[in-house]
């Protein structure tokens, strides 16, 4: 077995009890997962069971503690119709180098998701921008910012998915690639 193979191996066996005490909790489904610096906390997305009142699946982000014997929700399901403030459909979970913010993207418009944040101390959901969360800068100049792949419009017509890179704040603060390949872009900006 190659080391990769072996490292993903080992570290999903880690993480199965976790994974399998949130499943047997009666608080749904987990749809992805992060495990909080030192491993004392994990925050899920979670699957539940039935409709919001608009029709979508409903869903939780909570913060399991105590070796998940303890859940507590942090967010669940706010449509709207308007796709800057549609909490719905919640997808990739990401949290902050200092564990202090949670990312993830919701549903938003036909082209593109949009990013989300809660402030873990405050549990203020803020909108941040649109498009794919790619990374989390995780050193150097760039920690704690965000490189998000959105989908833009030449002047003359079509599109393009490129790269950029933004505060937690929602500033852009500009093109990291016009290619959209995180593996290549994260690592030299402090992954």
């Amino acid at each position: 077995m190659n080391k990769s193979l072996t490292f993903t191996f080992i570290a999903w066996l880690l993480c199965a009890p976790i994974i399998a005490n949130a499943l047997n909790n009666d608080n749904g489904s987990v749809v992805s997962y992060v495990t909080a610096p030192g491993g004392a906390k994990a925050y899920y997305i979670l699957s539940l069971h039935g409709q919001d009142t608009m029709g979508n699946k409903k869903m939780e982000i909570a913060v399991g503690e105590n070796e998940n014997r303890i859940f507590t929700s942090l967010l669940t399901n706010q449509p709207s119709n308007s796709p800057q403030n549609n909490l719905t459909d919640f997808s990739n979970i990401e949290l902050s180098p200092d564990g202090n913010i949670i990312y993830f993207q919701t549903s938003a418009w036909a082209t593109s998701d949009a990013i989300h944040s809660i402030n873990l101390k405050t549990k203020k959901v803020t909108y941040i921008t649109n498009g794919d969360l790619d990374c989390i800068i995780l050193g150097g100049e760039y920690q704690g910012d965000l490189v998000v792949q959105q989908h833009r419009y030449f002047v003359q017509g079509g599109g393009y998915d490129f790269l950029w890179l933004f505060n937690p704040n929602g500033k852009e603060l500009g093109l990291v690639s016009d290619n959209t390949d995180k593996s290549k872009v994260c690592p030299l900006l402090g992954n």
